[in-house]
């Protein structure tokens, strides 16, 4: 677990926290193989920046990484492996963002109308 609080924000100087709830798990696929997965799911509390609002508090979007490394070190000691990643958005942010007119990276829904 990761956990980042960002002090003195906004015009009341509050701390969002954002907690990233991040298991590693490895699986053995083939006998020189592994598969190592990696989900970062952020829990986000986020306070009310002005008068009359409530803070928010929900799960962020997921990112999902897989990566494919050999089971036993190669010349010199080293392990190489390769990454894929992708991005989950989860339904409760998008709520979260229609009720306050909020979106993950900042603008607000109209600013995509017509695109």
């Amino acid at each position: 677990m990761q956990n980042n609080t960002n002090f003195n924000t906004g015009p009341m100087n509050d701390a969002p926290t954002i907690l990233n709830i991040q298991p590693v798990i490895p699986f053995e696929i083939y006998q020189d193989w592994n598969l190592i997965t990696r989900t970062i799911l952020p829990l986000i509390w986020q306070p009310a920046y002005v008068a009359g609002r409530d803070a928010e508090f929900g799960l962020g979007d997921g990112q999902f990484s897989a990566f494919l490394s050999t089971s036993e070190p190669g010349p010199g000691g080293l392990t190489w492996g390769g990454e894929r990643s992708s991005r989950c958005r989860r339904a409760p942010i998008r709520n979260w963002a229609t009720r306050t007119g909020a979106r993950a990276d900042g603008g607000r829904p109209q600013d995509r109308e017509g695109q």
